[in-house]
């Protein structure tokens, strides 16, 4: 029914610590947000019916309201943790009323948001993040040669205090790290897989016992309750071990304090969850494109 074009943001500016090299970030962020727009509404504002503009620095790409067309904000990264520059952030604030809807996928996010555009018509709507389904279900063959077994899978935020804790306490539980991480902590139940592709993951996801999400407490780790993890451990059936600092609705999520004791009985709850009435509400991506 639609014809999709997606544009990328090549070249990005940052944020830094010393506010004199901001300085000199926030005239180079004026410059690209000038020379995206001018290549955006000069070469491919073609009479779309609808934008989508991803959080970030996408925003760079629009700087007015399009004629005829109605533009979609997803927020899918925690605004409060990407550390943008000042100039995008104002940018925001300022593009905000050009936007027919706001989508965001945890309601954290959803709250802050919620006061930064109640002065306007813009349609503010909580949509958690899709999910190939099929990546997950023609996995049949399980990778684990252990009967107990817990799995994080992701790039960063891993609290790799949490897993010596709970691998020294948990012998007969085997975990799995995937992502870019350092493999310095050593026990004979840890185990490092490194970067791997996504579809390769899901049958780890699949057949796990226990889906991780032991994450370190950032600023905006709160917006964190709906990320993708969460969204692929919950279709697959998989209670959650997650710190008490991301508040969450889902039935199958299992908060611990920072103390050992409160991690040790929260895992030992989470190994015996029964899955079997877990119903998981989330939608496939080609769902969640049509809302």
């Amino acid at each position: 029914k639609y014809k999709w074009f997606h544009l990328y943001v090549p070249f990005r500016p940052v944020h830094l610590r010393y506010k004199f090299v901001n300085w000199g970030v926030l005239f180079f962020s004026k410059l690209l947000a000038k020379l995206y727009g001018f290549v955006f509404f000069s070469f491919f504002n073609k009479n779309y019916d609808r934008i989508i503009i991803e959080s970030g620095y996408c925003l760079y790409l629009i700087n007015r309201p399009i004629k005829n067309c109605k533009i979609t904000y997803r927020v899918s990264d925690s605004p409060k943790s990407l550390r943008l520059n000042e100039d995008l952030i104002n940018r925001e604030a300022r593009l905000l009323p050009f936007f027919d809807k706001v989508s965001v996928p945890s309601l954290s996010i959803y709250s802050y948001y919620d006061n930064l555009i109640a002065s306007n018509n813009t349609t503010l709507k909580f949509e958690k993040h899709g999910i190939f389904k099929k990546d997950f279900d023609e996995k049949k063959e399980n990778p684990y040669i252990y009967e107990l077994n817990a799995v994080f899978v992701g790039m960063r935020l891993l609290d790799i205090t949490v897993i010596e804790i709970l691998s020294r306490r948990f012998d007969d539980v085997h975990f799995h790290i995937i992502g870019d991480f350092d493999n310095a902590y050593q026990r004979p139940n840890v185990h490092y897989y490194g970067v791997m592709d996504y579809k390769d993951t899901c049958q780890y996801i699949k057949f796990a016992t226990v889906g991780l999400a032991c994450f370190i407490k950032i600023k905006g780790i709160e917006d964190y309750s709906e990320t993708n993890k969460i969204v692929q451990y919950s279709y697959c059936g998989l209670p959650i071990f997650m710190p008490c600092f991301i508040p969450s609705k889902r039935k199958n999520i299992f908060h611990y304090q920072y103390v050992e004791n409160s991690m040790v009985s929260s895992f030992k709850k989470a190994l015996v969850f029964e899955n079997k009435n877990l119903y998981s509400d989330d939608l496939d991506w080609t769902e969640l494109s049509n809302l």
